[in-house]
């Protein structure tokens, strides 16, 4: 994985084999926290899932501090997912609507349902949420 992008401040809260829950201690997290596309990076809250490397597994501790990294493109990503991927569904089923021969009341209604649809789709994948945090740097 590239690094670079976000960075962040944290401490290891937990450690489950390969897999570690880091608290961020940076005064923006509270920013990312507020952020409408903080779902999609993990910076909703202020502690994130990391899965570490086998080095990272074999050495790193509760307590220990770690710099965290995210990929510079995910905001990017999530702009793509929560804004222009629903408002170009929006126009497409408004158009079709149109030409089907629906009034423009229903043709609205069939826009807003299919924009439902692409949400509730959006919303469903980003359960599987892939991993975007990293650690770059431990410290003991």
């Amino acid at each position: 994985m590239k690094r670079g992008g976000i960075l962040h401040k944290g401490i290891i809260v937990t450690i489950d084999g390969s897999r570690a829950k880091v608290k961020i201690l940076d005064a923006s997290a509270e920013a990312c926290s507020c952020c409408s596309a903080a779902s999609f990076c993990g910076g909703a809250s202020t502690t994130v899932d990391v899965v570490l490397s086998p080095e990272q597994a074999l050495t790193a501790r509760k307590g220990d501090k770690v710099t965290l990294s995210a990929p510079s493109g995910i905001g990017t990503k999530a702009t793509t997912r929560l804004l222009v991927i629903p408002l170009a569904t929006f126009i497409i089923a408004l158009v079709v609507a149109l030409q089907l021969g629906a009034t423009e009341l229903w043709a609205c209604v069939a826009a807003f349902i299919a924009v439902a649809a692409v949400y509730a789709a959006v919303y469903l994948l980003g359960r599987r949420n892939d991993q975007t945090w990293s650690i770059v740097k431990l410290t003991k």
